[in-house]
C-alpha cells in the first residue's frame, strides 16, 4: 500500500514537471533550444543584428533599438501561394486564454499575424489570426489569443506580402507565452468500484486530471444510494450513506460543483425587452429644470397696444427731403429712444447707414488680416536658384541622393534609387507655432515609397513623425500630385524620405515647398513671402 502511494505521488510530480517544462520550452529567446520550428525552413535564425541592414529595411530603428541577441526572420518577395508560419509545439490551455509577449519588426509592405489552430490542423485560418501592427517602443508587444479550453493547440507567426513585386521582411524576438497549462491526454476520470458495484464519479466542466485516491479498509455494511436531478439551470447529485457499524470512511476526492446562477430582476427602465419610448420616459424620475416650449414661440415686445407699422412704400425716382422731426411728448420715444423710433418710421432711409457700415467693416477686416500674419519661418523652396538649405542626410541615406533636375522650364529635385536604397532630404527650421507644409511630389514604379516627416525633439511617443506616406505596394499615375503635412510647435527639421522596396529602379521628385502658419486658414500669407516674390528660392 505504501508503494502504491509513492507511485501515485511520483506520477503526479512528473505531470507537474511536464507542465512546467512545456511552459519553459514555449518561452524562446533564440539563445537556447525552445519548442518552436519552421515547417519548411523559410524562417531563419540569425545570431546578431546588422545595424545598416535594419536601418535600410525598417527605415531606421527609433526607440525600439536592435535585438539584443539572436532572432528569427523571414523574407518574402512577391505573393506567396501558401505562407508557412513560425509555429510552436502542441500544448493545452485550461482557461482558454493565451497571452503572448514578443518584440517584432516589419517592413512597410509586410503583414504579420499571430495565429492559433488545433494540433491536427495543417494550416492557420484567417479567422484565427490577430494582425500585429507596427509600433516604436522598446517594450514588448502583448497579444491575447482566445482558444478552446482543454484542447491541444499550437500558435504561430504568419507573414504575408501586400505587394506583388516588392520585398516584405519580418523579425521576431523574445517570445514569452503565458497561460494555465493542462495535460494533453484529456480524458474522463476513472471508475471507482465499491464492493464490485461500479460507481462513476460525476465530472464537471473542469480539466480532467488523474485523481489521487486513498485505500481505506472496507466498512462492514455500506449502502450507497444515488439520485440525480437535472434542471435547465444546474445539475445536482445527492448521495445518501446508510452505515451500520462502519468505521470512518474517507470521501473520494471530487471536483467542486459550480454555484447556481444568480437571478435578479432588472428595473423597468433597464429591461432587456424594450417597450415603447413613452413608457420608458414615464418611468424615469422627474428632473426639475426649465420648461421646454411645446411649439416655436415668436418673440414678444412690450409696447403700447395702438402702434401700427405701415408697409414701406416703393422707392421713388426723385429723392425726397428727410422730414425734420418735431418735438412731441411721444411715450414710445421715451420708452425706446429716438433712434429706434426713427428706425420704425416708414420714411427711414438705411442706404447711407448701410454704406458707412460696409466701408468700415472692409477697412477693419483688411487691417485685421494683415496684422501679425508676417511669417519668416524657413523651410520653403522653389529650387529655381538653389537648394535653399536642403541637404542630403549622410547618416540616414543609403546610396540615395537628391539632386536638381530640369524638364523644360521646370526645375525640381529628384533621386534615382536602386532596389534597397534610401535617400533622406532634410532642412533645418524653427517653428514657434504649428505650421502647414505644402509641396508637389512625384514617384513611379511599384515598391517606391515617399514619406514627408516632421522632426520634433522631445515629442512623445517618438521624435520623428511622418504624416504623409505613399503606398509602396501600388503604382500611381506619373503625374505631379499635391502633398500636405502639419508640423507641431518646436519642430526643428523637415524631412523627405524616399525608399525603394521594389525590384526595379525608381524615382522620387519634389518641387514648390511652401510653409504657412496653421492660424492662416485661408493660406494667403506664405512664410518667406518677400523671398518668394523676388524668386530667389
Amino acid at each position: 500500500m505504501t508503494s502504491d502511494r509513492i507511485r501515485l505521488l511520483l506520477g503526479f510530480a512528473a505531470a507537474l514537471l511536464a507542465v512546467a517544462t512545456a511552459n519553459a520550452r514555449l518561452n524562446c529567446d533564440f539563445e537556447s533550444d525552445c519548442c518552436w520550428h519552421s515547417p519548411d525552413g523559410t524562417w531563419t535564425q540569425t545570431e546578431k543584428a546588422d545595424e545598416p541592414w535594419f536601418r535600410r529595411i525598417f527605415r531606421g530603428i527609433g526607440r525600439k533599438g536592435l535585438p539584443a541577441g539572436a532572432f528569427v526572420s523571414k523574407t518574402v518577395v512577391g505573393k506567396e501561394a501558401k505562407p508557412q508560419p513560425w509555429e510552436s509545439c502542441d500544448f493545452c490551455s485550461a482557461t482558454g486564454v493565451v497571452n503572448v509577449d514578443f518584440r517584432h519588426w516589419q517592413s512597410p509592405t509586410a503583414i504579420t499575424n499571430l495565429c492559433w489552430s488545433v494540433a491536427n490542423q495543417t494550416r492557420f485560418d484567417s479567422e484565427q489570426c490577430e494582425i500585429i501592427h507596427s509600433y516604436n517602443s522598446e517594450d514588448a508587444l502583448s497579444l491575447d489569443l482566445y482558444v478552446p479550453k482543454n484542447t491541444p493547440i499550437k500558435i504561430g507567426f504568419l507573414l504575408t506580402n501586400r505587394g506583388s513585386r516588392s520585398q516584405a521582411v519580418a523579425v521576431i524576438d523574445k517570445v514569452h507565452v503565458q497561460t494555465e497549462f493542462c495535460s494533453l491526454n484529456v480524458r474522463r476520470l476513472p471508475t471507482v468500484v465499491v464492493h464490485k458495484k461500479p460507481k462513476v464519479i460525476p465530472t464537471t466542466n473542469f480539466t480532467s486530471v488523474p485523481a489521487v485516491t486513498k485505500e481505506t479498509p472496507p466498512p462492514t455494511t455500506t449502502t450507497v444510494q444515488t439520485t440525480s436531478t437535472t434542471t435547465l439551470a444546474t445539475t445536482t447529485t445527492t448521495t445518501t450513506l446508510a452505515t451500520t457499524k462502519a468505521p470512518a470512511t474517507v470521501v473520494p476526492l471530487t471536483f467542486p460543483t459550480l454555484f447556481p446562477p444568480l437571478k435578479f430582476t432588472l428595473p423597468p427602465m433597464f429591461s432587456i425587452t424594450p417597450g415603447p419610448l413613452e413608457d420608458i420616459l414615464r418611468s424615469m424620475p422627474q428632473v426639475p429644470g426649465f420648461p421646454l416650449p411645446k411649439a416655436r414661440q415668436a418673440p414678444g415686445m412690450s409696447a403700447p397696444r395702438k402702434i401700427s407699422i405701415q408697409k414701406r412704400p416703393a422707392p421713388a425716382m426723385t429723392i425726397k427731403a428727410k422730414p425734420t422731426p418735431k418735438p412731441s411728448d411721444d411715450p414710445l420715444t421715451d420708452m425706446f429712444g429716438k433712434e429706434f423710433v426713427d428706425f420704425l418710421s416708414p420714411d427711414f432711409d438705411s442706404t447711407k447707414s448701410d454704406g458707412d457700415e460696409n466701408s468700415i467693416t472692409e477697412d477693419d477686416s483688411v487691417k485685421l488680416e494683415t496684422k501679425g500674419d508676417v511669417c519668416n519661418t524657413v523651410g520653403g523652396c522653389l529650387f529655381d536658384h538653389g537648394m535653399c538649405g536642403y541637404r542630403n542626410s549622410k547618416i540616414l541615406s543609403n546610396k540615395g541622393k537628391f539632386v536638381r533636375g530640369i524638364s523644360g522650364k521646370s526645375v525640381f529635385v529628384e533621386t534615382r534609387l536602386q532596389p534597397g536604397d534610401v535617400a533622406v532630404f532634410e532642412t533645418r527650421t524653427r517653428m514657434e507655432e504649428p505650421h502647414v507644409v505644402l509641396f508637389d511630389w512625384l514617384e513611379f514604379t511599384e515598391g517606391e515609397k515617399l514619406s514627408a516627416c516632421c522632426y520634433t525633439p522631445g515629442r512623445t511617443p517618438q521624435d520623428l513623425v511622418c504624416p504623409m506616406e505613399s503606398e509602396s505596394y501600388t503604382t500611381t499615375d506619373i503625374v505631379w500630385k499635391p502633398g500636405r503635412i502639419e508640423c507641431p510647435t518646436n519642430t526643428t527639421k523637415i524631412m523627405f524620405i524616399c525608399e525603394n522596396y521594389g525590384r526595379v529602379d525608381g524615382v522620387c521628385a519634389l518641387d514648390t515647398i511652401r510653409l504657412f502658419k496653421q492660424s492662416d486658414v485661408a493660406m494667403q500669407f506664405p512664410c518667406q513671402q518677400s523671398v518668394f516674390a523676388q524668386k530667389q528660392l
